[in-house]
C-alpha cells in the first residue's frame, strides 16, 4: 500500500499483548506467524479480544487450521511478522507486516452457526420454497429469494433454502426458522442471524432433504446453542 516502515513500535509492550482472532482459523506455517525469536507467552498478558479457546500459545500451532484463508489474512493484518518480498502472485511486491508484529495471536476457528432462539419444545413443520411459493420460478423459490415466498403460507414454519442467501427472504417472509445449504468453498463460515437459522454443509443438508421426502409431515424443533466454557481460554 506504500506505507513507510518508520512507524514507531514498542516490541516490549507489544509482546505482552494477545490479540484474539475469531475467524476461519489460521495457517501456522505462514512466515507471518513464525515464532522465531519469541519467548514464552505472557502469563498475565492483556487480551484485546476474548476467545473461547487459545489455539496459538506462542505464534505457531497445528490446531484451528485455516482452509479458507480469511482468518490467516485478518490475523496477519493485526499482528503478522514482517515478511520481505511479499506479493500477490508476483504483483505489488514489497514488505508485509501487521499493525503490532510483536504481539501474540490467539486464533480460534469459530463454529458454523450460533442460535439464541428456541421453540420451547414445540415441533414446527418443515417446508421448502415450492410449498410456499409466491408465483416465482422454481429456482428462485428453492433459494428463498426475497418476494418469492408467501408470508401467509410460511407463518409458523421452518423453510429449507438451497443457499444461505435465502436467510434474507425467509426472514422477510416471517418464517419461524430456516435451514440452508452452505456453498462448498464457505463450508467453515459462521452465520449470526436475527431469527432461528442454521447453515449446513451439503451432506447434512441433503440428509434433511431426505428426511423431508421420507415422511408426509416433516417437523423440527429449534434448539438454542449452548455455551461451553473452555478451560484453556485466556482469562
Amino acid at each position: 500500500m506504500g506505507f513507510t516502515k518508520s512507524v514507531r513500535l514498542n516490541p516490549t509492550i507489544e509482546s505482552d499483548v494477545i490479540i484474539g482472532v475469531l475467524d476461519s482459523g489460521i495457517w501456522p506455517e505462514s512466515p507471518s506467524f513464525s515464532d522465531e525469536g519469541f519467548g514464552p507467552p505472557p502469563k498475565n498478558g492483556k487480551v484485546l479480544a476474548k476467545v473461547a479457546k487459545i489455539s496459538l500459545v506462542t505464534k505457531r500451532s497445528a490446531t484451528a487450521r485455516d482452509t479458507d484463508g480469511h482468518g490467516s489474512h485478518t490475523a496477519s493484518i493485526a499482528a503478522g511478522n514482517e515478511v520481505k518480498d511479499a506479493s500477490f502472485f508476483g504483483l505489488a511486491q514489497g514488505t508485509a507486516r501487521g499493525g503490532v508484529p510483536s504481539a501474540r495471536i490467539a486464533a480460534y476457528k469459530i463454529c458454523f452457526s450460533v442460535n439464541s432462539f428456541a421453540s420451547n419444545g414445540t415441533k414446527l413443520p418443515i417446508v421448502n420454497g415450492l410449498d410456499v411459493s409466491a408465483n416465482c420460478s422454481a429456482v428462485q423459490t428453492r433459494l428463498c429469494s426475497p418476494s418469492c415466498l408467501d408470508c401467509n403460507l410460511l407463518q409458523g414454519k421452518i423453510i429449507v433454502c438451497d443457499d444461505t442467501i435465502g436467510f434474507v427472504g425467509a426472514y422477510q417472509a416471517g418464517a419461524a426458522g430456516s435451514i440452508a445449504q452452505l456453498i462448498d468453498q464457505y463450508e467453515n463460515v459462521s452465520f449470526v442471524t436475527s431469527f432461528p437459522a442454521v447453515a449446513l454443509n451439503a451432506s447434512n443438508y441433503f440428509s434433511v432433504k431426505s428426511y423431508m421426502n421420507s415422511t408426509k409431515n416433516p417437523v423440527a424443533e429449534i434448539l438454542r446453542s449452548e455455551t461451553i466454557k473452555d478451560m484453556y481460554s485466556p482469562s
